[in-house]
């Protein structure tokens, strides 16, 4: 099984490089083996971005040189970002399907915004990490994602005094998408 992983950079441009090799990763869900979990981390970043004042972009994924297609060595979670006003609906749902996500505030080109991240037992491809976004959509089922939030290219920042939340109980894993292999989806359909 591998964990979750926050990557952090000094800006969003594809030839960025990660700031001191700041990858953070702990278990999804903290046990006999681990001092913290994942959760910790999250929120310790956004402390982090509200005592400093300094906004570092992240991303969920495991990266070579540089933030683009190309580097991209595993996304460790699935995201979607929504408006504000929309978010609590939509993790509502997931929740309800037991879906175990991360309820991320953020800032996404000067606008506030909310990261749904489902962590997965396995990490995916860039093809995979947006296949399996799509199907996510179309599983919660409501229209409103952020244009390229689902993307494993995305980078984001904290919102100032962020607080990260989680629900659900089940880890998605790569099962998502043989489970629905052959159903077309379009991620266009659910965007904003």
């Amino acid at each position: 099984m591998t964990h979750p992983v926050l990557s952090r950079f000094a800006s969003a441009s594809a030839s960025s490089k990660m700031i001191d090799e700041s990858a953070f990763t702990a278990p999804a869900a903290q046990g006999p083996d681990a001092d913290y979990d994942f959760l910790t981390i999250l929120n310790t970043a956004a402390e982090y971005r509200t005592e400093s004042g300094i906004s570092h972009f992240h991303s969920l994924s495991n990266w070579g040189d540089g933030h683009n297609s190309a580097a991209h060595a595993g996304s460790s979670c699935v995201h979607l970002a929504y408006p504000q006003n929309i978010a609590k609906a939509v993790s509502e749902m997931a929740a309800g399907a037991d879906l175990f996500h991360y309820i991320v505030p953020i800032e996404f080109k000067r606008q506030n915004a909310t990261l749904l991240a489902f962590p997965s037992t396995d990490h995916f491809n860039h093809s995979d990490t947006t296949r399996a976004a799509s199907i996510l959509a179309h599983l919660i089922g409501v229209k409103g994602v952020i244009p390229n939030s689902y993307l494993s290219t995305f980078f984001w920042t904290f919102q100032k005094h962020a607080i990260v939340t989680q629900a659900g109980s089940t880890l998605m894993n790569n099962e998502i998408i043989e489970d629905n292999h052959g159903q077309f989806v379009q991620i266009k359909d659910y965007l904003l």
